[in-house]
């Protein structure tokens, strides 16, 4: 559950929305009568301040109540740190608020892992679970550009499984099996990093799809 210095924040931030609501309906009634230039622009100023903290406390909300709904499948900041050590702090600004709707989090309670991905190479994961490498293959994959990358750190939602009739297709058709619009395909680095972080918690996943925010 949601500890109470974040539901109080949360609260306070309510109270301030609610303020601007007024403010902006006194403003915007005031610039539509009259139509001063001025009054427009207060309006339209209101308008964005509401947007923004709206947006936040909502991130601020997600964040606070993703682990509650993803249970098994939420490795947050702190999980990450078990496996990996200590975050920077530029990681952990990055990391912040969830970028995923509560909605769709519930949607993908059961069939994703909510990850925060702090973009570790492939290489740097094999130094740390030299186990869960096959070694003949990393020869192979050790001089690969792929292998080095790194990315900067952000939350995942990690489909657990294989797309459904995707074996025994070519690449093109494995493509179209899912939708642009809400999936895409992760890389080899995502797709290493969730499995060698969820598997030693929860007995195994294979991985399909990371979910764009939403």
């Amino acid at each position: 559950m949601p500890d109470s210095s974040t539901c109080l924040s949360a609260q306070a931030s309510l109270e301030e929305i609610r303020s601007l609501k007024q403010e902006f309906g006194v403003a915007y009634d005031l610039a539509i009568s009259l139509g001063k230039s001025e009054d427009i622009l207060k309006a339209q100023g209101l308008k964005r301040g509401l947007s923004e903290k709206t947006q936040a406390l909502q991130e601020r909300v997600n964040t606070s109540l993703a682990p509650e709904i993803m249970g098994r499948n939420f490795l947050g900041i702190s999980q990450v740190e078990e496996h990996l050590g200590i975050l920077t702090h530029e990681q952990k600004e990055a990391l912040a608020t969830i970028p995923f709707s509560l909605e769709t989090l519930r949607e993908c309670a059961d069939t994703h892992v909510l990850i925060a991905d702090i973009g570790t190479s492939i290489l740097d994961l094999e130094q740390k679970y030299i186990g869960a490498f096959h070694r003949h293959s990393m020869l192979e994959v050790r001089g690969k550009d792929f292998a080095k990358r790194t990315q900067d750190a952000c939350w995942r939602l990690i489909h657990k499984s294989a797309v459904e009739d995707s074996f025994s297709r070519n690449w093109s058709d494995q493509q179209s099996l899912i939708d642009p619009e809400i999936e895409e395909i992760p890389s080899a680095r995502q797709v290493i990093y969730t499995m060698i972080l969820h598997t030693p918690r929860h007995g195994g996943a294979s991985v399909r799809g990371d979910r764009r925010p939403h």
